[in-house]
C-alpha cells in the first residue's frame, strides 16, 4: 500500500492513516514517513521498520547475505584441493573495536572469530 501513496501526505491525508488499533505503537503515517524518506531497501527501514538485521551495514565492504553465503555447511567439503587457506586478521586498536579472524579456503569461510581482548599476548595464543 505505501508504493501507491504519493510522497507528502499529512496524518489526516489518506484513510489508512486513521487506523490505530494500538496507539502506543508506532502508527502507520510513521511507517510512511520512513518508507519515504529512507525508501524499503535502506537499512534504516529494515531495522527499524521491518525489526529485521540490515543486510548490509552502512559501513560494511561485504553484505551479511554474501558472508552467509560462504560460511561452512555442517558437513560440507571445504578444502578442494586447489585453494590455499587463507587467514586474515583485523587487529583492534583502542576504542571499542573488536580483533576479529578469519579463515577461508577459496570462497567458502571455515572459521571466524571475534573477541575484545586489548592484551595482544592473549591474542596471540587464541591465534
Amino acid at each position: 500500500m505505501l508504493r501507491s501513496l504519493p510522497p507528502g501526505l499529512s496524518e489526516n491525508g489518506h484513510a489508512a492513516f486513521a487506523h490505530k488499533p494500538w496507539p502506543e505503537l508506532v502508527s502507520r503515517h510513521w511507517v510512511y514517513e520512513m518508507y519515504w524518506k529512507y525508501g524499503e531497501d535502506s537499512t534504516f527501514f529494515e531495522s527499524r521498520v521491518l525489526g529485521q538485521f540490515p543486510t548490509q551495514a552502512e559501513d560494511a565492504l561485504y553484505s551479511l547475505a554474501k558472508l552467509e553465503a560462504a560460511r561452512a555447511k555442517p558437513g560440507e567439503q571445504l578444502d578442494d584441493g586447489i585453494s590455499p587457506v587463507i587467514v586474515g586478521i583485523d587487529v583492534a586498536g583502542p576504542g571499542k573495536g573488536e580483533t576479529t579472524v578469519t579463515v577461508r579456503c577459496g570462497p567458502n569461510i571455515i572459521a571466524h572469530q571475534g573477541w575484545n581482548e586489548r592484551d595482544p599476548a592473549k591474542q596471540q595464543g587464541w591465534l
